[in-house]
């Protein structure tokens, strides 16, 4: 809504009749109006005439309200409706009870802005108004401004309504934050993710919260990229290339050895590869197994660190030797050649100087970090959403997501104590009013019976 949309609007008293108290009062003394109506010149049928007792409350040469011009009539306006906020005045709501008005002097300076109640559009007349009596005039005053403070609690009840929903819900999201976060079976890996599936609605409800942007990417598929071994032998060093699988069957990572440089040449001339050589037998699709899956990528990722085998095989023609084994990374460089990478792990060389001895020797197998495979690609949470996609969520997006939910919690509870004292504010102000009211009753039918007492000595 603009608020700079100010000007003269239509209102129908058709529209508006119902919530005036003085229509209530005009219609129980329908004679009474009505003789006064045709005594001022009315001209409308008994059954007809009560509208003409009614005049504009705020006139457009001084009073001009926020209102949305209809576009199909460029001289028709409708005001704009608004409902009362606890601590903050008033906010657009189409299906509120209160306008927005701007005073302004004769000049055309704004003065004033306030709102005003639905029931307060129009006001009786001046011949009418006069012919009520004191007591008339004193509960139409009382009922008025009771109808205004009882559409304030009601917009507060509301408001009190909302807060409350809204806690709900995000006690509901934190204690399905929580299960979720239950799930992970290695709480201490900071790199384990699960899977989100899209029934479970995460990504809607926590955009709906402000907690994540729907342009935020989350990156989903893991490629393993091929790992080099260089073992110790008793007269130099071998390198040896594997790529890796993962089984769905055993929920496990596998290595497969690639060919050697003379792989197919006898034992007796079994080479020794260098590590050139080594990285010139990486190649084709294995070399970047790519699980673009995020099912199977959250299983991968829950092996972080898990111990991987590596089978290797010279035909027992090499003869292991010195103290260690290394295991590294390798990075792409593009155009099909590789270079080697970090070192992951390395330890001592424990079983035989063959190669039986050394693969039946569990000691021998690393473990693997596997986030530096991580695809760098990924989908937006908008296009997880609207696609129905699987996707996948951190250990430690979960956890900064419940301190979120947490605070958020914390802070719209706060948010019920303004609502819950405006509520009791407005009822004080329905009693002091009534209050008030009865005490000016009484005290006018006090009179009056006095006035009568005197008459009739």
């Amino acid at each position: 809504m603009n608020d700079d949309k100010f000007g003269s609007v239509v209102v129908s008293i058709e529209e508006f009749k119902a919530d005036s108290i003085y229509w209530g009062l005009f219609t129980a003394e329908r004679d009474f109006y009505y003789r006064l109506y045709k005594h001022n010149g009315g001209t409308k049928s008994r059954a007809t005439f009560l509208d003409d007792l009614f005049t504009e409350a705020y006139p457009p040469d001084r009073y001009e309200f926020a209102c949305n011009q209809d576009p199909a009539e460029s001289d028709t306006s409708h005001p704009c409706a608004y409902r009362a906020k606890s601590g903050a005045g008033y906010v657009y709501d189409s299906d509120g009870d209160f306008f927005q008005v701007r005073y302004k002097d004769t000049d055309g300076s704004i003065l004033e802005t306030f709102y005003i109640h639905r029931s307060q559009f129009f006001k009786p007349v001046s011949y009418a108004k006069r012919a009520m009596g004191v007591i008339a005039t004193t509960m139409a005053v009382a009922f008025q401004n009771t109808k205004t403070q009882l559409a304030k609690m009601a917009d507060y009840i509301r408001e009190a309504e909302m807060i409350n929903a809204k806690v709900a819900d995000l006690n509901r999201l934190y204690s399905d934050l929580n299960l979720l976060l239950s799930g992970f079976t290695d709480l201490g890996n900071k790199y384990a993710v699960t899977t989100v599936y899209p029934e479970q609605k995460l990504w809607e409800r926590l955009t709906a919260h402000g907690f994540i942007e729907l342009a935020h990417v989350i990156k989903m598929g893991i490629k393993f990229r091929p790992i080099l071994l260089r073992i110790d032998l008793t007269d130099g060093k071998d390198w040896l290339a594997f790529w890796l699988e993962y089984s769905s069957n055993e929920n496990a990572i596998k290595s497969h050895q690639y060919s050697r440089h003379n792989a197919a040449l006898t034992t007796n001339n079994w080479s020794v590869n260098d590590q050139g050589e080594a990285l010139g037998q990486i190649s084709g699709g294995n070399a970047s197994h790519v699980y673009p899956s995020a099912v199977e990528t959250a299983r991968i990722l829950s092996l972080e660190n898990k111990k991987v085998h590596f089978n290797i095989n010279s035909a027992n023609r090499l003869l292991l030797g010195g103290e260690n084994s290394q295991c590294y990374d390798t990075i792409d460089n593009g155009n099909g050649t590789w270079r080697i990478g970090n070192l992951i792990a390395e330890h001592e060389k424990f079983g035989g100087s063959r190669d039986s001895g050394y693969n039946n020797d569990e000691r021998n197998d690393f473990s693997i970090p596997l986030v530096p495979f991580m695809l760098q690609t990924g989908d937006t949470i908008e296009t997880i959403i609207k696609d129905g996609k699987e996707s996948l969520v951190r250990i430690w997006d979960v956890r900064k997501f419940m301190d979120d939910v947490r605070q958020k919690i914390e802070y719209t509870n706060n948010m019920l104590q303004p609502a819950t004292t405006c509520i009791s504010q407005a009822n004080q102000d329905v009693q002091e009013n009534f209050s008030t009211a009865t005490g000016i009753i009484s005290n006018a039918g006090q009179q009056l019976c006095q006035a009568a007492k005197f008459i009739r000595l």
